[in-house]
């Protein structure tokens, strides 16, 4: 009777360790990049504001990629969100003819000349679908789609996330297998660019001390010329170190990945310089995350 009763105490207070450590890192993202399936609890609101800073190419170089964020639990595995994107560039002589160059900068543009621009970009739709939980089953899987509609592009991007929980959830470790196609309005002077490209990104974050974590976040890059891949023209790699804090109240991240080596190919050869890709990308890059349940 007595071994019975402890064994209901046992299951009991397991339990509630695992829904407490569910709990504490609801909606939290622990990296500056890579997803994970830690998602919104059923019929709550999170506000969420992130901002990429991508460093130095061949000359002058800063673009902030700025996105305001509203997430909603519509089920205890199914998330949805809303973005508005913005951006901010600031460039010249970046690329290796001394040029300014970006994505974000048009071509109409005086390229002899700095050019300084704060721009609304796009908007975007998110769903995720958490098909295993990584807290009470072997590996966490989920799914991942972002439709993007903007006044000069427009992209669809998928992806398939991985995240292991170890060590009782103080080690995290995840996976993101992204898929996008994209078709660039303004990319070319006579018809819009078709693109599609396919990274994958990887980290590892480790809950050192209470409400604190860190890891690393790793990308390896790929892009094609086409919809569906047909031609490759870059891939890089780049890595970095991330540091989260979360509260009941409020969460941030900090993370920075640097470029480590870049390679371009056919008609993408015009966006390398210096063995680094450097057509949306810095050598460095910070992202900024910081979110408030509601």
């Amino acid at each position: 009777m007595f071994n019975l009763k402890l064994k209901k105490i046992q299951t009991i207070l397991l339990c509630s360790l695992a829904l407490s450590s569910q709990l504490v890192v609801a909606g939290e993202n622990v990296f500056g990049w890579v997803y994970t399936l830690d998602l919104v609890p059923k019929g709550k609101f999170e506000v969420e504001q992130l901002t990429q800073w991508n460093h130095k190419q061949k000359g002058d170089y800063e673009n902030f990629s700025i996105r305001g964020e509203l997430e909603y639990g519509l089920t205890d595995n199914i998330q949805i969100a809303g973005y508005i994107n913005t951006d901010y560039t600031n460039a010249y002589r970046n690329d290796r003819f001394g040029e300014t160059a970006g994505s974000k900068i048009p071509e109409s543009i005086d390229v002899t000349k700095s050019y300084s621009k704060f721009r609304y970009d796009s908007a975007s739709f998110e769903g995720i679908w958490r098909i295993t939980n990584p807290y009470t089953d072997v590996i966490g899987v989920g799914l991942y789609v972002e439709p993007t509609l903007g006044y000069d592009s427009k992209s669809l991007e998928y992806r398939l996330i991985l995240q292991k929980n170890m060590i009782d959830d103080k080690l995290i470790l995840a996976t993101n297998f992204v898929f996008e196609t994209e078709r660039d309005e303004i990319a070319t002077n006579s018809e819009p660019e078709k693109a599609s490209h396919f990274d994958l990104l990887a980290g590892a974050s480790y809950r050192f001390a209470p409400n604190w974590s860190a890891g690393f976040d790793y990308r390896y890059h790929n892009d094609f010329s086409g919809y569906f891949y047909q031609k490759s023209t870059q891939h890089a790699h780049f890595i970095g170190p991330n540091l989260h804090y979360g509260s009941t109240n409020w969460w941030a991240t900090i993370g920075y990945r640097r470029q480590l080596s870049g390679t371009c190919k056919g008609v993408g050869k015009l966006e390398c310089a210096d063995g680094y890709v450097l057509d949306d990308h810095g050598r460095d890059e910070f992202m900024f995350k910081f979110g408030i349940p509601l």
